[in-house]
């Protein structure tokens, strides 16, 4: 591996596809009325407003996974004064939730515009050395990679309507998260836990193999991905790898899009609980000169042509690396 392209929504949105937490919320408010119960009363009238994003439902799930039954907490928190009986009621709740999604982005993915400008993008890394690691659910990706087929591609997310890579989507719980759910003893807490649900395909392991079996190190780039907490679990062993030569976000819109990526990034990498400075990751960070604005379906032609011409340079200005040296798992 050569080249790692990580793949998160602003991608589609970048495509004209409605997919912002608050587009999908709109949707369900319209679809489901089921304000009797307490995360989809939660998600309708407290979480219902354009300052929220993905993360929040997923870390709202796990805090009410924790609390379901708890009334103060419920009260504190939301004004809610009953609770879950079970968590396999809060679940069934949730699952609600994630069939209104598959169902809303399967009308939202028939809406892709596409973009000239990232056609030319993957021409130019179109080369067996490149790996693609796609957080979306949609198809969007795909219809760029038909005509670039040495380009590999890993829908680490799953993708909807299909049983063999179903979706994916809960908490990504760390060790500690996953170590209160544990001691609680009940296996449906784990149900919706991202590291639990990554076994049920070989994605994740196939992931970290093709990061095991890479002998030389690797350049990352960014695409519509915020890098924000709900997949810590799978950037931070990106991002911390000890291949991981740089790491260039394509970032949306202006200077504050670079900004707001560069700070997520830097919480992930957590270089603050490292004592040896050799061992630290946000150096990897290439600074904002260097990097791309995200190109939209609706970019002008100013735009695309300044676009391509850093894709251009990009490439160009990707020096050979020397061979690190790893025992390959075989």
């Amino acid at each position: 591996m050569r080249n790692l392209f990580i793949i998160g929504n602003g991608f589609d949105l970048a495509h004209g596809l409605e997919t912002s937490y608050n587009d999908f919320i709109k949707s369900f408010q319209k679809k489901v009325n089921n304000n009797d119960k307490i995360l989809h009363y939660i998600l309708l009238n407290e979480y219902n407003n354009a300052h929220r994003n993905w993360s929040d439902i997923e870390m709202l799930y796990f805090n009410i996974l924790n609390n379901y039954n708890n009334k103060t907490y419920l009260y504190n928190h939301h004004r809610i004064r009953t609770t879950y009986n079970n968590s396999k009621d809060l679940n069934h709740d949730f699952n609600i939730l994630k069939l209104h999604l598959n169902d809303y982005l399967e009308i939202q993915q028939k809406k892709i515009k596409s973009i000239k400008a990232l056609e030319y993008l993957f021409s130019v890394f179109n080369e067996k050395e490149t790996l693609v690691l796609n957080f979306n659910y949609t198809n969007t990706l795909s219809q760029y990679l038909q005509s670039n087929n040495n380009i590999k591609c890993i829908n680490i997310h799953g993708e909807i309507n299909n049983v063999s890579n179903p979706m994916i989507f809960g908490f990504a719980a760390n060790d500690k998260d996953s170590e209160i759910l544990i001691k609680k003893n009940d296996n449906e807490l784990m149900r919706n836990i991202k590291r639990i649900n990554y076994n049920i395909t070989t994605n994740f392991s196939d992931f970290n193999l093709k990061m095991s079996n890479s002998n030389e190190k690797f350049d990352i780039f960014i695409l519509g991905h915020s890098c924000g907490i709900s997949d810590n679990l799978i950037l931070s062993e990106i991002f911390n790898h000890i291949n991981t030569n740089t790491i260039t976000p394509f970032f949306y819109n202006d200077n504050e899009g670079y900004i707001q990526t560069n700070i997520n990034i830097n919480r992930i990498v957590d270089d603050y609980s490292k004592n040896d400075q050799n061992d630290y990751s946000f150096h990897k960070l290439r600074s904002l000169p260097h990097c791309i604005r995200m190109i939209q379906h609706n970019s002008t032609e100013d735009e695309i042509k300044t676009f391509k011409a850093k894709v251009h340079d990009l490439k160009s200005n990707q020096k050979p690396l020397p061979i690190r040296h790893t025992t390959k798992v075989t």
